[in-house]
């Protein structure tokens, strides 16, 4: 295992213990951790050459705050009349609130206030575009969408380092091109025939890329492994597809 494997191990075990909540876990289910969300905010910050501590508060902070926002996402808009359901909506609010302030409580006590604020500026982006994916129609809609969605709290970040150079646009390149990858492979995987197909061909291209121009390191090389393997499952899925 490497250093950074470790690291980001320690970060998912800590927001593991943050968001349990004895009640909420029997009523909804025990936190699901976005791991690969997790693995793109060590790279990132790694690759910028921050403190490993630092880059552990951010990691745990951003990601509890990712996952308050996903669990909104699951709030229904359907009229309940079962008084269970109607507990159970209840409850997705609340604990995507919950997780927002171990969010604002885990910067603050870190005393990172200009995080905190970068972050809630991304938020309020973020439910903008969620507001304009609502009234959109169609699958390529959807997609672009739910693409600024997932990576507009890593663009934030990667802005808010200020690292100067070519690194900040390589790195927004890249988590730009690693999402929507990520986003096809687990949301779109019985679609991708056709043009989303040609999508994930494109990303991958886009992220080796952007890859090989990172400086030489842990980060490059995993990040290269991690492209290379979805290159090859795709390689395979259009073969089965008849592509």
């Amino acid at each position: 295992m490497t250093s950074i494997h470790k690291e980001i191990n320690r970060s998912c075990q800590q927001i593991r213990e943050l968001a349990h909540e004895p009640y909420l876990d029997k009523i909804i289910g025990k936190p699901q951790v976005p791991v690969f969300f997790v693995q793109l905010l060590h790279f990132l910050m790694e690759s910028y050459g921050l403190p490993r501590e630092r880059v552990h508060v951010f990691s745990v902070a951003t990601t509890l705050l990712k996952m308050g926002l996903d669990l909104h996402d699951r709030v229904t808009e359907d009229k309940e009349v079962n008084v269970k359901k109607m507990r159970e909506r209840q409850l997705f609010v609340l604990a995507g609130d919950y997780y927002s302030s171990l969010f604002y409580r885990f910067l603050a006590t870190n005393h990172e206030l200009e995080g905190i604020d970068c972050l809630a500026q991304a938020t309020s982006r973020i439910n903008e575009v969620k507001m304009q994916r609502h009234f959109a129609e169609g699958k390529e809609n959807d997609l672009k969408y739910r693409h600024l969605i997932e990576s507009k709290l890593l663009t934030a970040l990667a802005d808010f380092f200020h690292v100067v150079g070519d690194l900040n646009q390589l790195w927004r390149q890249l988590l730009s091109s690693l999402t929507l990858l990520h986003l096809l492979k687990n949301h779109y995987a019985d679609q991708l025939n056709g043009p989303l197909l040609q999508e994930f061909e494109n990303g991958c291209k886009k992220a080796r890329e952007a890859a090989l121009r990172l400086p030489s390191g842990e980060v490059k090389n995993l990040l290269l492994e991690r492209i290379n393997q979805w290159s090859m499952k795709m390689g395979d899925f259009s073969l089965v597809k008849g592509g």
